[in-house]
């Protein structure tokens, strides 16, 4: 019976551990799309992003952001 209460444990820690990683690796891989994306529609240059998700995208000179469009 104690076998069982450790493997549950185990399993959930696992599973938890599990899912951390592939959100974050996920998150990562958006934001670096999302930089290179606006970047390309900008200045129509393909530059893959280097850095942190955690940056925000290159900003050009006197070309504001495109409007958000909400998504239906």
């Amino acid at each position: 019976m104690e076998y069982v209460f450790i493997w549950i444990i185990g399993s959930v820690v696992g599973l938890a551990i599990t899912y951390a990683v592939i959100q974050a690796a996920v998150r990562s891989a958006l934001f670096g799309h999302y930089k290179v994306v606006r970047w390309y529609e900008a200045t129509g240059e393909w530059l893959p992003s280097y850095g942190s998700w955690k940056e925000k995208p290159r900003q050009l000179d006197g070309i504001a952001s495109p409007p958000s469009k909400a998504v239906r």
